[in-house]
This record gives structure tokens, C-alpha cells and sequence, in this order.
């Protein structure tokens, strides 16, 4: 996709033949040198083209990473709601079950009461002497047996509610899997990603340096050939002016001119390690994890967000901040993990935060997780999309 095969392929290939090359000899003539000169220039312009190439798919990469990054906190967002859906249906469940088994034994209790009055009451006995006697015993069963029937279709109602109640909770268990693999899915792409962007510039620079290191080789080579064909020329030189006038002196070299140096001394190869980056222009802040509960509010945090954010941002990233914590640096999701003042899930803070110059900080360092926000807003717009897409939370 990315052209990885075939950019590595390149860069071994040019490291061999670099090795393979025979060893140069310092009675190359002048020709000879500049032959190497040009074939090592067309080498190094290769490699840097190579180096181009693999730049330009890392940034097709980093495409990829926004849309997976977004992906992820969609996903960390979904994964949220449902959990707190299953907790919901479990403490139904729960409650239900409870509400069941103390109405069952109201119905046994009511039932059975009801029973033994209406075979002890005197004024309800079944054997009766007299029409009145015989209306009242009946409308006293009557109503016992209704209040026991009413006990017992409510059972019914909360068996008919709990068994709901179970199947929904099965459901969302079922979809809290399925998500939960999503979401590992998703980072373990995610790694792959940055590893692949990474890797394929790396070994192209290097291939670069190589290959820069022999045309430099080269160009000494070409330097010392001439070197050697003046001092053989005025040698010729001498000799033949000696044949011409035996008698006069031999000539000697002006006193300013320096005797030709044979083996003028190589510059050093360059180093291959590839170019360190460039140290954060903040550092951030020593302080470790906050303790819980120590954001009063986002209005706190506005001198450092103002200091981060671009200032037509400022409200909006305020607006936002209050959404996600209120402002609280030591807010965290037991579901998704998502922590901090913006929420970063830890995924998504282990490769954004050494991007923005607070690699190793903590996500619960205030300062640290505003400018790592900033940057990732930042990053998001020079991709062309909303700065906000990684959040739920917009201004």
C-alpha cells in the first residue's frame, strides 16, 4: 500500500552494493575518479529520492493514524454508554429479583391466611343457618381470594419483567465484547501504523547517508588523483629541462610552494545515526498525579490554555475542557480509561503527547494534557478536518 517492500528492498540493495564496491586505489588516474564521482552522485540522488518517497508515504500514513485515532475514541465513547447500559440492567435484574421473591412469599403468606380464615371465622363458616349468614361468608371469601389473586399476578408481572430485563442484559454483554475487541483491534492498528512510518524513513535516510558517505569517498579520491598527475607532470617537467641544459642547476621549487602531498589526509565519513529530534519548546511541568477532587473549575486553566491554544480556540477548547472533567485534571473513565482534562484514553495519549514535546509526562499533568490537546487539534486541522473530531465533547 505504502510502497514498505519495495522501499526497504531498495535500501538493502544500495547498502550491499555500497559494500561490494572494490577498493579504491590512490593510482586511479583523474578520469577514472571522476567516472566514480559521477556514478556515486547518481547513487546519492537516488537514495535521496528514496528518502522523498518513503516521507511522502509516511504522511499517507499519518492519514491513516487521524482516522484510526478517531476511530478508537468513537469506539471509547461507544464502549462507555454500553457498560453503563449493563450496569443499568444488572442492578435491575438485581432489584427485580429481590421485589420477586418478597411478593412470592406475600402471596404464599396471604393465600395461606386467607385459607384458614375462611374455614375459622365464625361469621364465614361454610355450613350457615341462614341466608344473611351464607351472603356475608361469601363476600368475605370473595375478597380474600381477590387479594391473593391481585398478589399473585403481580409475581407474574415482575417474573414477566426480570426475564426482560435478563435478556437485555445478555444482549449488552454480548455487544460489550464485541467492542472491547474492536477497541483492541483498533490500537493494536494503530501501533502497526506509527512502527510502519517509522521504520520505512528510517531505513530509507539511511541508505541516503550511505550512499552520500561514498560520494564524499569519491570526491576525495578525485582530489588526490590530481594531486598525484600535477606532481608526476612537474617531475616530467624537471626531467626534461635537466635533458635540455645538463650544465645549468637543477630547478628548484619556489620557496612559497608547498612539496605535492601524495596521500592528502580523507575527511571522515559522516555518521549514519539519523538526526535527533528537536527538544520540546515546553517542558513540561515536574509535578506527578494530582490528587483526586483538586479542579475547582476550567476558569483555573485559562492562562495555560490561552498559552497553548491559538487565541480564536481559547473558549471553545474551555468549552470543551468543562464538558469532558469540569476542569477536574484528575477525572478519569473506569471504562474506557480516558483521563485527564481533555480525556485522552491511554492509547491515544502514548502517541500524541511525545508529539507534542511531553513524552513521559503524566496524563494527569494539567499542563501537559492542554498542550498535548492543542497539538492534536492543531494536527487535525492541517489534515483538513474538524479540530475537534477526537473528542465527543465539541465547543
Amino acid at each position: 500500500m505504502h510502497h514498505s517492500r519495495f522501499v526497504a528492498f531498495v535500501a538493502l540493495t544500495l547498502l550491499t552494493v555500497l559494500m561490494v564496491l572494490p577498493p579504491r586505489i590512490h593510482a586511479q588516474s583523474v578520469e577514472e575518479a571522476e567516472q566514480q564521482v559521477d556514478r556515486a552522485e547518481q547513487t546519492r540522488s537516488h537514495a535521496n529520492g528514496l528518502v522523498d518517497e518513503a516521507v511522502a508515504d509516511r504522511e499517507a500514513i499519518e492519514a491513516d493514524l487521524t482516522e484510526s485515532i478517531t476511530r478508537l475514541n468513537q469506539l471509547s465513547d461507544e464502549l462507555t454508554s454500553v457498560s453503563v447500559r449493563a450496569d443499568e440492567l444488572a442492578d435491575s435484574v438485581a432489584a427485580t429479583t429481590a421485589d420477586l421473591r418478597l411478593h412470592e412469599v406475600g402471596a404464599r403468606e396471604q393465600t395461606t391466611d386467607a385459607y384458614i380464615q375462611a374455614i375459622s371465622s365464625p361469621s364465614t363458616v361454610f355450613v350457615t343457618t341462614g341466608i344473611e349468614e351464607t351472603l356475608v361468608a361469601e363476600e368475605t371469601i370473595s375478597g380474600m381470594i381477590s387479594d391473593s389473586q391481585s398478589e399473585i399476578n403481580r409475581v407474574s408481572v415482575l417474573k414477566r419483567q426480570l426475564s426482560e430485563f435478563q435478556i437485555q442484559f445478555e444482549e449488552e454483554e454480548v455487544r460489550l465484547a464485541a467492542l472491547e475487541e474492536d477497541v483492541e483491534d483498533e490500537v493494536a492498528n494503530l501501533e502497526g501504523l506509527y512502527a510502519s512510518a517509522d521504520s520505512e524513513v528510517a531505513a530509507a535516510i539511511s541508505a541516503a547517508e550511505a550512499a552520500d558517505a561514498e560520494f564524499r569517498a569519491a570526491l576525495s579520491d578525485a582530489d588526490r588523483a590530481r594531486a598525484e598527475e600535477e606532481a608526476r607532470r612537474r617531475e616530467e617537467e624537471r626531467r626534461r629541462n635537466e635533458a635540455e641544459d645538463p650544465d645549468d642547476p637543477p630547478p628548484t621549487a619556489p620557496p612559497d610552494e608547498p612539496p605535492p602531498t601524495t596521500t592528502p589526509p580523507e575527511e571522515p565519513p559522516p555518521t549514519t545515526a539519523p538526526p535527533e529530534e528537536p527538544p520540546p519548546t515546553t517542558q513540561p511541568p515536574d509535578e506527578e498525579e494530582p490528587p483526586p477532587g483538586s479542579g475547582p473549575g476550567v476558569e483555573q486553566w485559562r492562562g495555560t490554555v490561552a498559552a497553548y491554544f491559538p487565541t480564536e480556540m481559547v473558549e471553545g477548547a474551555l468549552r470543551v475542557m468543562d464538558c469532558e472533567s469540569g476542569g477536574d485534571s484528575s477525572a478519569y473513565n473506569p471504562y474506557s480509561g480516558a483521563s485527564g482534562l481533555y480525556q485522552f484514553i491511554p492509547s491515544t495519549w502514548a502517541s500524541a503527547s511525545p508529539q507534542a514535546g511531553f513524552g513521559g509526562a503524566s496524563v494527569f499533568n494539567g499542563e501537559a494534557n492542554i498542550g498535548t490537546a492543542a497539538w492534536l487539534t492543531n494536527y487535525y486541522a492541517g489534515q483538513g478536518q474538524d479540530p475537534w473530531a477526537a473528542w465527543s465533547c465539541k465547543p
